[in-house]
């Protein structure tokens, strides 16, 4: 294999690769449980953080648990969605990514 045949390729990877990162980048990742939702976009920034409805204010403790196991599932679910579109790219080095 040559060398212009190896950096076409390269090339070729490294579009595939900001094609990927740019529809995780747009895509949106929500958890929702009990009336408490939690809504992160693609570069792992909060955009939403919702209850639904004033009840649920009630129970401190609730509240607090299922904000933390929602952000845990939404992060698992963005986590998850970048290692299948770029796992095949960054072969386990995806935290730099």
């Amino acid at each position: 294999m040559n060398m212009q045949n190896i950096m076409e390729q390269a090339r070729k990877i490294q579009a595939d690769m900001e094609k990927a990162s740019k529809q995780i980048g747009g895509t949106e990742y929500t958890a929702e449980k009990v009336g408490v939702k939690v809504k992160i976009n693609g570069k792992g920034e909060v955009l939403e953080v919702s209850l639904a409805n004033d009840d649920l204010l009630k129970d401190k403790e609730l509240v607090e648990d299922m904000l933390t196991l929602l952000f845990n599932e939404v992060l698992t679910k963005w986590q998850k969605d970048k290692d299948e579109k770029l796992g095949k790219y960054t072969n386990g080095v995806g935290g730099l990514f």
